[in-house]
């Protein structure tokens, strides 16, 4: 049989098919890498010197050119001055509060400054360390001042919120942030403040230039009431065993006087009665007592109702 020289048509197939995955595979390494590709970081960084010292942002100009630029101008303008870092989660983020909350009244023209942002949203992904702007719910065209530093990888926010940059120098700074005392709603118990923003120049940026992380000093009294809310908190997640057991023994004298309500006579079942009525009365004491610290009518509830549990007792013993 004399051999064809043309390739045959299962054959010409195949080499196109071999052809078409090479060429995805070129493709999907080619996606792969400008995913992973960081963006160019501009020449200016934006310093912030807070109470428990400096952060050091690096910027994407490229990324979200309108962001950068607006708070580039709040920097210079001050408006970042004497705000504060209001949300300190050490699961998610650092988030800075807005302008209108600092400490001094902005002026005039720092009010005008302050414009709605609309979104420039990328493919880049929020990762630790990640700059994302704050915007309301439901509104991504509504950020102009806050944003937030996150602390741990939050794929959630990707394509909700703008990327504008990342923490370059400061981690240190974030774990005093982290010592600090926190309400249940991550609010620090003293004013996490800027002190200032300034930009720099990253050519000019010396190191001696940054301040290094320093102990935010916390009043006694703010310790004492944080510990004793975490207690409180603590208290009201937790079932201590004595609950399940003092449960299970009001069980068992229902099931007794059930069982022996034709057999025992009126003053036992009566005993069995007054007897569970003290075990559900304490354990409302276990359970209901730490809330009383912080509510002045359950804590008038609770001493009644001691009053009243010892009066019961005395008449279970008569």
């Amino acid at each position: 049989m004399r051999n064809d020289p043309r390739p045959s048509v299962l054959g010409g197939w195949g080499l196109l098919r071999r052809r078409v995955v090479l060429l995805a595979l070129l493709a999907g390494a080619t996606l792969t890498v400008t995913a992973e590709t960081p963006p160019r970081v501009g020449d200016e960084r934006l310093v912030l010197r807070t109470v428990a010292g400096d952060l050091v942002l690096a910027l994407y100009p490229d990324v979200a050119p309108r962001h950068v630029a607006q708070v580039l101008k709040l920097a210079r303008l001050g408006v970042y001055d004497t705000t504060n870092f209001f949300r300190v989660d050490p699961a998610f983020l650092v988030q800075i509060a807005d302008a209108r909350e600092r400490s001094t009244a902005l002026t005039p023209e720092q009010r005008q400054a302050v414009v709605p942002l609309k979104a420039e949203l990328s493919a880049l992904k929020h990762r630790r360390g990640t700059l994302t702007m704050a915007h309301q719910d439901n509104d991504p065209d509504s950020a102009e001042t806050s944003f937030s530093v996150l602390l741990a990888d939050s794929p959630h926010l990707d394509g909700k919120y703008t990327i504008f940059g990342h923490l370059e120098i400061g981690w240190e700074t974030i774990e005093e942030f982290l010592r600090v005392p926190r309400t249940s709603s991550h609010r620090p118990v003293v004013k996490l403040e800027i002190r200032q923003a300034q930009v720099v120049l990253a050519s000019k940026l010396a190191a001696s230039s940054i301040g290094p992380a320093r102990v935010v000093p916390v009043p006694d009294a703010f310790l004492r009431a944080a510990a004793a809310a975490e207690a409180a908190a603590a208290a009201r997640k937790y079932t201590p065993p004595d609950i399940a057991g003092g449960i299970l023994l009001m069980v068992l004298l229902d099931l007794l006087g059930w069982a022996g309500q034709e057999r025992l006579p009126r003053r036992a079942l009566a005993s069995l009665c007054l007897m569970n009525v003290l075990v559900g009365a304490f354990l409302c004491f276990v359970v209901l007592t730490p809330s009383g610290s912080s509510s002045p009518t359950l804590a008038v509830l609770l001493f009644a109702g001691l009053l009243g549990t010892i009066k019961l007792m005395g008449r279970l013993e008569s």
